[in-house]
């Protein structure tokens, strides 16, 4: 079944937090857009940005993050980098893992985030936010994921898509995810090739909510009613200079995204 919420008001918004990873100043670039897109729907929420224990270093010496810096105006995001107490198996990649996953493979390390938040709605930074999603904070669930999609059109029954997680970090997740991990790939797994495939070993581990499809809808499948997240799969940008779209809705998401782009552009440039 999918979700239905109820509207009430939010307490303890200090533990709620959107998250997402940079690995290079391009994706620190990227999570600002997304910053941004969460900005003009008016969320209540701050987007906590996490830089890449392999990367931390050089993005902190880069104009990007020395303009976040020294911005003087208030923000809706932070910069953060992972607590030393993580364990390592949950932000280096295995073995297995191929090398297009390996950065985004340390996004299960926020399983184990319990003692800096009560929730997390965990967000790629190749989303376009159409609508406010701040009713996801309200779920009581352990896990909450997207439906995923063969080839990006079809809707894959019993398999999932880690673009848009909601996750309320435990003690019991992280160990969880631990055991899966040291266990590395078994029969049960349709692939093993990174984090999706073990966030949706463990969604079917802990009885997962399945979110609708509005929460993460490819932009290929544009014409479709009140979606609210629409996931950039291969309508990326900053990919390809003046890409044209062959849908007029996939048009429309591109000119979106490249005018929070541009928003967050002049932001920088006024301070570097």
């Amino acid at each position: 079944m999918y979700l239905i919420i109820l509207i009430y008001s939010f307490q303890f918004i200090g533990h709620f937090r959107f998250v997402t990873i940079a690995s290079d100043s391009a994706n620190l670039y990227r999570a600002l857009v997304l910053a941004r897109g969460l900005q003009r729907v008016n969320s209540q929420f701050r987007l906590d940005i996490f830089l890449h224990p392999e990367t931390q270093n050089k993005l902190l010496l880069s104009e990007i993050y020395f303009s976040i810096k020294n911005s003087t105006s208030k923000q809706n995001y932070h910069v953060n980098v992972f607590p030393n107490e993580i364990d390592k198996r949950l932000i280096d990649p295995p073995p297995f893992v191929i090398k297009r996953w390996r950065y985004a493979w340390a996004k299960v390390a926020f399983v184990a985030m319990y003692k800096l938040y009560n929730r997390i709605v965990v967000l790629d930074n190749d989303l376009v936010i159409l609508e406010n999603i701040d009713l996801l904070f309200k779920l009581e669930f352990k896990l909450a994921m997207t439906p995923d999609y063969q080839c990006k059109e079809t809707l894959m029954s019993n398999h999932y898509n880690s673009g848009v997680i909601v996750i309320n970090p435990s003690k019991y997740l992280s160990i969880q995810m631990l055991k899966n991990i040291d266990r590395g790939c078994i029969p049960k797994m349709s692939h093993c090739e990174g984090d999706q495939d073990f966030f949706e070993l463990l969604f079917k581990q802990v009885g997962g909510l399945a979110l609708s499809s509005q929460y993460n809808m490819p932009s290929n499948i544009c014409q479709v009613n009140d979606i609210k997240i629409y996931h950039m799969f291969h309508h990326k940008p900053w990919r390809q200079a003046h890409i044209v779209a062959k849908k007029k809705c996939t048009q429309i998401l591109i000119d979106k995204w490249e005018n929070d782009s541009y928003w967050v552009y002049k932001k920088i440039k006024n301070i570097l």
